[in-house]
């Protein structure tokens, strides 16, 4: 950077002032003053102004001896790095080294050239290893290319071959055979997947296999007792009818409707000894009952769940069910939880696990049917049972149906 032509000759008038006064001698009081205008005019004002004849008559190794190191490296490392003769490597380079924000100025201090410089160094040694890294790729790709180019002229040639062979009389067959044969290797070669795709595909299956098995394993707990639970309310009605005598009609799943009421019961057993509604829980566990709640609460692994008090169900399709057999006694509920389950707190009468439904069932022993009335209990249950057409169950219960009077 040049200083403006003002600033240049305030500084020579200066500097000859202080000449006339003997300032440029080592010892006087203005000597540092002299030195530092003796280094702005030759740094900044070479090209504007004529120095001192007392400075033009010095020698050029004094007045470098009188500049800092830092300033004489500056001047030797201000020099444009060596272009290469290459012009495409020299072009990749141009294109490789992009200078920082500080080395991009174009005023730098001394420390600055210095570091620019360290910078611009190792670029150079990088950009070696990526140049001899890029042309070895050039020279592979070349051969790549070659090789393909050459596999590409051979089927080219064969088709060619293949072609003139299908024009030529049926008194050439060996021509035919010999291109057969040029093609054939040529087709393989290409059909043929790779070591590495092989081995890729192999990698993809164990991942795979070893995924799911993780997934089994971390789910098997959940999945076993979420099965346990579904075979258990499908074995319900199965198990009813082993686990009770001949006095015990177990019904099924029974869904009852009317106009305004439809009943989903999940067990039906009617006996002598009255008509008993059950309901199934899927719910395991750890159980805090409570009949008077509105939500029981269930623990399991550590998390806690709340769900609706089962007897608020249960007694609705109670009462539905007395409205459609018209009986007010001797219709009971049950809840029937898994045999997995245990409870916090003491269970109602009425609360029981899966094994010990039939004993709770058999526990109520007063005879309160003849087999007249279960016979009729029986038929109103069919004709209000849904599933199948209102005529069809209508003309169902009419053939079969005793008109008796319930107690």
């Amino acid at each position: 950077m040049q200083l403006s032509e003002e600033v240049c000759q305030s500084f020579l008038t200066e500097a000859r002032s202080l000449e006339r006064v003997g300032a440029n001698q080592k010892g006087h009081d203005s000597y540092n003053r002299w030195q530092r205008l003796d280094e702005r005019l030759r740094l900044f004002c070479e090209d504007m102004v004529v120095y001192t004849p007392h400075q033009q008559d010095k020698p050029k190794v004094a007045v470098h001896a009188n500049k800092p190191v830092l300033q004489v490296a500056a001047t030797q490392l201000n020099q444009a790095p060596e272009r290469y003769k290459n012009a495409e490597k020299q072009a990749a380079w141009q294109e490789y080294y992009q200078p920082s924000a500080q080395c991009s100025k174009v005023n730098k201090t001394a420390q600055e050239h210095v570091s620019c410089n360290q910078e611009a160094t190792q670029s150079r040694v990088q950009f070696e290893q990526y140049w001899q890294e890029h042309s070895e790729q050039q020279h592979v790709n070349a051969k790549q290319q070659q090789v393909d180019g050459e596999a590409d002229k051979e089927i080219v040639k064969a088709e060619q071959t293949q072609l003139s062979s299908k024009r030529v009389e049926n008194d050439k067959p060996v021509q035919v055979q010999h291109t057969t044969h040029v093609a054939a290797p040529v087709a393989q070669l290409q059909s043929e997947p790779s070591k590495w795709q092989q081995v890729g595909r192999y990698v993809w299956v164990a991942l795979l296999i070893a995924s799911i098995a993780v997934v089994s394993v971390t789910l098997w707990p959940y999945t076993k007792r979420a099965l346990g639970h579904f075979t258990s309310r499908l074995l319900l009605h199965r198990f009813f009818k082993q686990s009770l005598d001949d006095n015990y009609f177990a019904l099924g799943k029974v869904r009852l409707g009317t106009r305004n009421h439809v009943l989903d019961v999940d067990e039906l057993i009617v006996s002598k000894f009255g008509v008993f509604v059950v309901q199934y829980q899927r719910q395991a566990g750890a159980i805090w009952v409570d009949s008077h709640s509105e939500y029981w609460t269930q623990s399991i692994d550590d998390e806690r769940h709340y769900f609706e008090n089962p007897f608020d169900a249960l007694n609705k399709k109670i009462a539905v069910l007395r409205e459609l057999l018209d009986i007010n006694t001797h219709i009971y509920g049950c809840v029937v939880f898994p045999k997995d389950v245990y409870f916090r707190t003491p269970m109602p009468n009425e609360v029981c696990t899966y094994l010990d439904a039939p004993g709770h069932i058999q526990a109520h022993n007063t005879v309160c049917f003849n087999d007249e009335q279960i016979e009729q209990i029986t038929l109103q249950i069919e004709l209000y049972q849904q599933g199948s057409s209102l005529i069809e169950r209508i003309k169902q219960a009419t053939e079969r149906f005793n008109p008796l009077q319930l107690n």
